[in-house]
């Protein structure tokens, strides 16, 4: 007993003596159980905050989800910090042996080194802070077109529906530029979330050299966004038998908005090629245009919609919007002046926006949008609709020749999609095998009917080769937009990225 412990009238020792006792002899500076949430000081050149997760003290109690919501004035089912689980089998760094293990992981966004929804953004809604690091969302200049929800890995950002913009976690910036602890930090009764500095150029080198492949187990691939969060426990987070546990696997959003839009404006992209051979008139640049109106529905603010082309410099979604507006002007043109080398203008830039189309969703990384896939889907709808107008402009062999191919085309397309499942089901994506559970379950039926009516257009446009029937033709069309809808549908709904555990 220490010799400033006082005692009792009835022996005992004080309570406060005690703790004091136990302080002294055994939490030394040195020990580290006693730390600092915050740094004292802001980040040097070159240098950002970042949060830092002990995976062993956090119990999954959510007061930091409860503190966030509080101090950011959130709404009812608006979050910006979840918390998620991991379990499997697992060996200690420290003992080496191996034990089952469960483990909560609190999650916000990342401050990454190269934020996806900064660089996604079409409206240059964000921006990284110089001194803090933080990744910011500018209400005031969003337009909820929510692609950025599609660009950032983490599913950070999130969909306001009575603000109709997109909201997410900035680490409490003002609280940090005051010194003061951000909600989540100071909210957590076991000191599991803490504030550190990271350099911003060691934490590239690392996400380069595949230090840290991965935040936790389950989650996306680091080298996406380098994100600054430093997740630490005594397991060993790479054992590949500690895994994330993800809630029942549903349908994504369908944006039927978007849906509209790509398959009327690929539609009149596909009547700009054919027009290449044949003048079509307006039809091009009228459904070009019917196209951009219907994806300005998307949006959370539409009357901000001028807004989709700032972000031209970076973002995709702008390069597209920018496609969109040329072809349309172009194609216009044509019908005025239908000369050839307007004609094949149009077509050019109908290709332009059919390539930045399949960027906008390829460069998400997400599995099931990626490149060869995207760029086949949005391609066929373009080149069987050419395919399709040629049939109806010509006669004769021509005419048979145009619906012969445009029928294997569409074919082999359909094949294509009906064999997506059994293919993912297979693959090492562990993101492709949900879609595949999709397209046998819940999407069942929409792939049916997708691959129904691209098989029904299929034999109507072999069938127009032998009548030449404007009746068979007509049919061929009419199955080809159904399948395209659907197909369109999947494409959006079909899709479940990896992210962080749920």
């Amino acid at each position: 007993m220490s010799p400033h412990t006082t005692m009792e009238p009835d022996g005992l020792s004080r309570a406060i003596d005690v703790f004091s006792d136990l302080h002294d002899r055994n939490r030394t500076p040195t020990t580290g159980w006693y730390r600092s949430r915050i740094p004292t000081g802001m980040p040097g050149v070159g240098q950002q905050f970042a949060f830092e997760v002990d995976l062993d003290a956090c119990t999954g109690c959510k007061a930091c989800v409860v503190a966030c919501h509080s101090l950011n004035g959130l709404d009812d089912n608006e979050l910006w910090r979840t918390v998620g689980l991991l379990h499997g089998t697992a060996s200690s760094v420290l003992l080496g042996d191996q034990a089952v293990e469960q483990r909560t992981v609190t999650s916000a966004c990342h401050l990454c080194a190269s934020p996806a929804c900064l660089s996604g953004c079409p409206a240059n809604a964000y921006e990284k802070h110089d001194i803090t690091g933080a990744v910011i969302h500018l209400d005031d200049q969003c337009i909820g077109c929510s692609y950025c929800t599609m660009t950032c890995p983490y599913d950070v950002p999130v969909f306001n529906e009575r603000l109709s913009i997109v909201r997410k976690c900035d680490m409490c910036h003002g609280r940090l530029m005051a010194g003061e602890e951000p909600a989540c930090v100071q909210g957590c009764p076991n000191a599991a979330i803490r504030i550190t500095i990271v350099d911003r150029n060691d934490l590239v080198f690392k996400m380069v050299a595949d230090v840290a492949p991965n935040l936790v187990p389950g989650a996306p691939p680091s080298s996406l966004t380098k994100p600054s969060t430093q997740y630490l426990s005594v397991l060993d987070l790479a054992s590949p038998q500690l895994r994330a546990v993800q809630q029942r696997v549903t349908p994504a959003a369908a944006h039927v908005p978007l849906v509209v839009m790509l398959i009327v404006v690929q539609i009149g992209v596909g009547l700009s090629l054919a027009a290449v051979v044949h003048p079509l008139g307006p039809w091009p640049a009228v459904l070009g245009i019917s196209g951009a109106l219907a994806s300005a529905a998307h949006l959370g603010r539409p009357t901000q919609a001028w807004r989709v082309v700032l972000g031209f410099r970076h973002s995709w979604l702008s390069r597209e919007a920018i496609a969109i507006g040329a072809f349309v002007t172009v194609a216009g043109l044509s019908a005025i002046v239908p000369v050839f080398p307007v004609r094949v203008a149009a077509a050019l830039l109908g290709v332009a926006v059919v390539f930045t189309s399949v960027k906008v969703y390829s460069v998400t990384a997400r599995a099931f949008w990626k490149l060869r896939s995207t760029a086949l889907r949005f391609g066929a709808g373009a080149g069987v609709t050419a395919g399709v107008a040629l049939a109806y402009l010509e006669s004769g062999a021509n005419a048979r020749v145009s619906a012969g191919v445009t029928g294997l085309v569409t074919g082999l397309f359909a094949y294509w999609m009906w064999s997506l499942p059994s293919r993912y089901t297979d693959s090492c994506s562990t993101a492709l095998v949900r879609s595949a559970s999709l397209l046998t379950t819940t999407l069942r039926r929409q792939h049916l009917l997708a691959t129904s009516f691209g098989g029904a257009a299929t034999v109507f446009l072999f069938g127009s080769t032998l009548t030449q029937s404007l009746v068979t033709l007509a049919l061929a069309t009419g199955c080809v937009v159904v399948s395209m809808f659907y197909e369109r549908r999947l494409f959006f709904q079909a899709v479940s990225p990896d992210g962080m555990p749920t």
